[in-house]
């Protein structure tokens, strides 16, 4: 049997595919301004009519995994 082979995406192309999932329910990701840190809290989901926050500090592989925007098989490029 075939192992499953794994694709790997860009973080540009990662945050594409949440951004396309998350206007589905009217929400977007933002991208807070650069503060010399990489990682998990460079992002938050806003409620894109109100600009209320929805979700604070999100690791971006989580969520995607969490919303079906990141497929088993599938990874994020370090």
């Amino acid at each position: 049997m075939r192992s499953p082979v794994s694709h790997l995406l860009t973080e540009r192309e990662l945050v594409a595919r949440i951004d396309h999932k998350l206007a589905l329910h009217g929400q977007a990701l933002y991208r807070k301004p650069e503060s010399g840190a990489e990682g998990p809290g460079r992002y938050d989901v806003i409620e894109m009519a109100t600009n209320h926050l929805v979700r604070a500090d999100v690791a971006l592989e989580g969520l995607a995994r969490e919303i079906g925007a990141l497929a088993d098989g599938e990874s994020v490029q370090a």
